[in-house]
């Protein structure tokens, strides 16, 4: 079976690589993006199953 894909949206970089990093030790292939508009490129593009989105970001809210 192949790995759930996740996106991650988040605009602090720290949180950002650190979730990610802890998905991809799970064997999650993982995505990010750093904005909102960013993540709703990344999620044409990546399909994920799962999006993982920080609530306030400043060009649009999750």
């Amino acid at each position: 079976m192949a790995a759930q894909r996740i996106l991650v949206i988040e605009d602090e970089a720290g949180a950002r690589e650190a979730l990610k990093s802890l998905l991809d030790e799970e064997g999650y292939t993982v995505a990010t993006a750093e904005s909102g508009l960013r993540g709703l490129e990344r999620v044409s593009d990546f399909r994920p199953d799962t999006v993982v989105c920080d609530f306030y970001l400043p060009d649009i809210d999750g």
